[in-house]
């Protein structure tokens, strides 16, 4: 059977950072946002009512002290994870993560290159589609695998295609590709 379409990924520290993005839990931003909003509004109720004691003036400063750790945290961890990801793969196998993917008509292969492990997915298993810059992430249904799939690397077949098919193949997915 001869492949459709054809892509090739090369892990960069660029690529890594942007699919830790993306991998992050949701709760953190809620928190930051919760405790953002939380602080603005106390410190205008403090404003409007001239109502400011010396004894919230230390909970303010351990919450802005809290808000910057939380900061710090989302724009750290991505950097954090990408640099362990890509120095386990290094130790593993002592070069760059490079993987193949292979599109048929009912489902398509990963191949690493390195390992040489491969994985065939049914079309029908990806429960959920994200676009990055660079690359799209297939959430998969039975498990909580994600599959990266870069998108201007193709090696067989045109990035307008690949929607296309794609989109008409992902039936089970709550988002479409554009």
């Amino acid at each position: 059977m001869e492949t459709l379409f054809e892509a090739k990924r090369i892990m960069t520290k660029k690529l890594a950072v942007e699919l830790a993005k993306n991998k992050e839990p949701l709760s953190v931003y809620i928190y930051f946002i919760l405790m953002f909003s939380a602080a603005i509004g106390r410190n205008l109720y403090y404003i409007f009512y001239s109502v400011y004691y010396y004894g919230y003036l230390s909970i303010d400063i351990a919450g802005v002290i809290l808000l910057f750790v939380v900061i710090a945290y989302c724009v750290y961890r991505p950097h954090s994870i990408a640099n362990r990801r890509i120095k386990h793969y290094q130790e593993l196998y002592k070069a760059t993560e490079t993987d193949f993917y292979y599109f048929y008509d009912e489902y398509f292969i990963n191949t690493d290159e390195n390992s040489k492990n491969e994985l065939k997915i049914d079309y029908t298993r990806i429960a959920d589609v994200k676009c990055t810059k660079n690359a799209y992430i297939f959430k998969l249904t039975d498990s909580k695998a994600m599959i990266e799939i870069p998108k201007n690397d193709f090696t067989k077949g045109t990035y307008d295609d690949f929607i296309i098919f794609i989109n008409s193949k992902i039936i089970n997915s709550k988002r479409k590709l554009k």
